[in-house]
């Protein structure tokens, strides 16, 4: 008897490396597959745009553009995945149209704060600072993180444009976790509390209507992810039914993904005002990057085995190229059914982005700041394989120890650790207090009615 046991301990051990070089060799195709999609992307634009194949995609003809949607995001895309390009001629060019714009009135734009927030995301994909970039009239360094989040709203609110401002606006904010000055107009959690609030029944988020629309709802969650681990409650009234509420973002997040995946159709993509598209495909792929969410193998995103990356290819083209739609859709009349389409390329680059630097274990999208070292990403991966093993009777000494080493982790990198709430679900099991950023490791006596 102890021989076969002595046996099977020793074919369980010898199976765990095999386990994880399957992991590792899953994730590596994954890595692989996204690149090589990024590159046909590439290509197809080059060829676009009339630059050489061999050549830089930012020639002339694109640097042109630098400053305004078609131009920022191919940019954004390209770094994020690590590739070179003429990075520092963007930034030339991108530097003088600021400097030119933040002549006029409305700087930027009077009404649409997103184009701070885009360029923001742009300059520091080519390895620039948006908070020092260029000169104003007065001599003084433009700082597009100020004037396009924080200070904004000294001058025109965040949300003048919808609810994609206030988003967006947290996004751009989050890209270096700047620091918010005690004299903003809008912090973090106001912010917050303004996406917060225009949450609808259905658990999504719109730009516009009583449904939710499968892009801002995927943007929105981009916007929630790294406060995902916080525990902090939010008090607010919602916008479209008057409601007063009291969540925390994982709860409002969970409500999104809800929706989102009821929303999928069974080809995988998603149908944005009533038409099937890439775009919004790409949001919701992203947002699940953002929030530490393996796409192509979350059960509540794979419909009749179809997963989100099935339904992005539905749209690639023989060109490497995608196309927005098989469909006309008059809302984006420089769209064709049977052409590859800028706005789909774009967007599908930087979402294939997303997905290779999932895989590679590296930072999401939109967080900028250097990688992670060996060290923390260690840490993590210990948290999250603990956390993995707790169950409703885990005693409280080990969430006790498990919520210490948690909050041991620098405040930032908490949103990095998955399963995190099955582990603030045991510790409210054991009667664990919860307090903001904290724990209180006692069990409360509970006092029944009689």
């Amino acid at each position: 008897m102890r021989k076969r046991l002595g046996c099977l301990l020793l074919l369980f051990l010898l199976l765990l490396p095999v386990a994880g070089m399957w992991a590792t060799a899953a994730e590596s195709s994954v890595a692989d597959e996204a690149w090589n999609i990024a590159e046909g992307i590439i290509a197809w634009k080059k060829a676009d745009n009339g630059a050489d194949p061999d050549g830089y995609l930012l020639n002339d003809t694109y640097l042109a553009l630098a400053g305004t949607t078609p131009g920022d995001w191919y940019p954004i895309g390209l770094g994020r995945l690590g590739i070179a390009d003429q990075n520092a001629a963007y930034l030339a060019v991108i530097r003088d149209q600021i400097e030119e714009r933040y002549r006029q009135p409305g700087k930027l734009n009077a009404a649409k704060a997103t184009e701070w927030h885009r360029i923001a995301l742009a300059v520091l994909a080519m390895g620039g600072d948006p908070t020092a970039i260029g000169t104003d009239e007065d001599g003084q360094p433009i700082n597009l993180i100020a004037d396009g989040t924080y200070h904004r709203g000294k001058t025109t609110s965040l949300g003048r444009q919808g609810i994609n401002g206030w988003i967006w606006g947290l996004i751009a904010l989050d890209s270096l976790r700047y620091p918010v000055p005690e004299d903003a107009h809008d912090t973090r959690d106001s912010i917050l509390l303004e996406i917060l609030r225009q949450q609808l029944p259905d658990g999504g988020f719109a730009l516009s209507g009583g449904s939710a629309d499968p892009d801002l709802t995927a943007m929105a969650l981009q916007a929630f992810a790294p406060y995902q681990n916080d525990e902090k409650t939010y008090t607010y009234t919602l916008k479209k039914t008057g409601e007063q509420v009291t969540k925390t973002v994982h709860q409002v997040i969970e409500e999104s993904l809800q929706c989102l995946s009821a929303l999928q159709l069974p080809t995988g993509d998603f149908s944005s005002w009533g038409t099937e598209n890439v775009e919004s495909t790409d949001q919701v792929t992203v947002a699940l990057c953002s929030l530490g969410i393996d796409p192509l193998t979350d059960p509540r995103f794979i419909k009749n085995g179809t997963t989100l990356l099935d339904g992005i290819l539905r749209y690639r083209m023989p060109d490497g190229g995608f196309v927005h739609s098989y469909t006309y859709d008059p809302d984006n009349p420089s769209s064709h059914p049977d052409q590859s389409n800028t706005m789909a390329g774009e967007q599908t680059l930087y979402t294939m982005a997303a997905l290779w630097r999932q895989a590679n274990g590296m930072r999401t999208l939109y967080d900028f700041r250097p990688e992670q070292s060996a060290a923390l990403k260690e840490r993590i991966a210990a948290l999250e394989q603990q956390i993995a093993a707790v169950r409703t009777d885990t005693d409280a000494s080990v969430l006790e120890r498990l919520l210490t080493d948690f909050y041991a982790l620098p405040v930032w990198e908490r949103s990095y650790v998955t399963g995190d709430w099955r582990l603030v679900g045991g510790a409210r099991g054991c009667r664990m207090q919860p307090v903001h950023r904290g724990w209180i490791f006692t069990k409360l006596r509970i006092r029944h009615p009689s």
